[in-house]
């Protein structure tokens, strides 16, 4: 059986699956849930001395919504949004330092790793929740700069991460404080995620979460409302592929070890996030949807799929798919390919002749034929109903 454990900014986990700091780690009993399953380890809840967010845990509003944008209703469908607006943990520091305490021994016990998260209201705050979370245990910390925190005058503003001169500061003053790696956790919504997240690199962050949920909007048009009265976080499947772009160009920019986050729902998703530079992978909705049990599965999905492949550890996927990813220069030097069309499954449908816009395919005898001008782009392979068109040959 493959070697499932990865080195993590210097920790060791026993594999890479992780719990998200969200609901799924609200307390020590929904932490106690994931660690049962046998996964790697917890990010807790991010604590906040912001009172403005302290008082969401009174109003948290949640909607998982189909493909359609749709309210979900029982039937789970494979593509699917949850957006929402919910709370922080709401103990005071005292009482949560006490679960968090409770939580590190019940984890130790059972080789799981515990990391702290952090949302502060003042430069101070961010600094002081921060010794105390290290000094109940936590092996690691999570600076939460994805979340909307405080502005100017006490008011909410946006994400800390888009402020780089503020963040670079935050984790600098924080590093000189606690003496456990800290990881950065970054939002999305950055015009340049890779200076970003080298600034705060070299500010002394040992490790960032890429990323955040995006902030979004989902409206009722038959009450021309939005279902949770406001802006929200959006995650969910359908997010999977920005989250793996943001990981492969940290991962081929800078040697800081990456935790991905943000749109996995499975094993394989986990393997994908992996190769292209994850350490480690965070689930948080799909834990939501599906229940803890997810958790089991998606190491049981890991296990078969690198012992099928020959693979000796979990580490020799880190990052295996990222020279494969090509640069838009490199990919106009590759040869050109060409499709063509299976006349015995052919139904003369006439879908791979609509969908093609570069006029690359006509009708010939009552029948669509692929000319000379197809440029191999694949669209039509996938518009084909009977899946009468694939590949073909490469032109040079």
């Amino acid at each position: 059986m493959a070697d499932l454990s990865v080195e993590f900014a210097g920790i060791k986990f026993k594999n890479p699956v992780l719990l998200s700091s969200a609901e799924p780690t609200f307390n020590f009993e929904a932490m106690k849930k994931g660690i049962d399953q046998g996964i790697g380890g917890v990010i807790a809840k991010s604590f906040t001395d912001v009172e403005a967010l302290q008082e969401l845990v009174n109003k948290p509003e949640m909607s998982l919504l189909d493909e359609d944008h749709q309210v979900v209703r029982g039937k789970i469908p494979g593509m699917y949004t949850h957006i929402s607006r919910t709370a922080f943990a709401k103990e005071s520091l005292d009482e949560w330092m006490r679960i968090i305490e409770k939580s590190v021994a019940y984890a130790r016990e059972r080789d799981a790793v515990v990391i702290g998260s952090v949302a502060g209201g003042s430069m101070d705050s961010w600094v002081n929740i921060s010794k105390r979370l290290e000094a109940a245990g936590v092996s690691m910390l999570e600076l939460n700069f994805g979340c909307p925190h405080y502005g100017p005058a006490g008011t909410l503003g946006g994400p800390v991460g888009q402020n780089d001169k503020f963040a670079v500061e935050l984790v600098r003053n924080t590093k000189k404080q606690v003496s456990v790696p800290i990881i950065v956790k970054e939002t999305p919504q950055l015009s340049n995620i890779v200076a970003s997240v080298g600034k705060v690199y070299e500010a002394g962050a040992d490790a960032v979460t890429l990323t955040n949920r995006f902030l979004g909007l989902a409206l009722n048009i038959e009450e021309g409302k939005p279902y949770i009265h406001g802006v929200g976080g959006c995650g969910g499947p359908w997010v999977k592929p920005f989250t793996l772009r943001a990981i492969h160009q940290v991962a081929r920019a800078l040697a800081i070890p990456i935790s991905g986050s943000n749109g996995a729902t499975d094993w394989k998703d986990a393997l994908e996030f992996m190769m292209v530079g994850a350490s480690t992978v965070q689930f948080c909705t799909a834990v939501m949807v599906h229940g803890y049990g997810l958790l089991t599965e998606i190491l049981n999905g890991m296990s078969a799929y690198l012992d099928r492949k020959g693979y000796g550890t979990v580490q020799e996927i880190i990052g295996a798919a990222n020279q494969h990813v090509l640069a838009y220069s490199e990919v106009a030097q590759l040869a050109k390919e060409r499709y063509q069309i299976d006349e015995e499954n052919c139904i003369q449908c006439g879908a791979c002749v609509e969908a093609c816009f570069y006029g690359a395919i006509a009708w010939e005898d009552e029948s669509p034929r692929i000319t000379d001008a197809c440029l191999g782009c694949s669209f039509c392979s996938s518009i084909c109903p009977e899946s009468a068109i694939s590949q073909s040959k490469k032109t040079g």
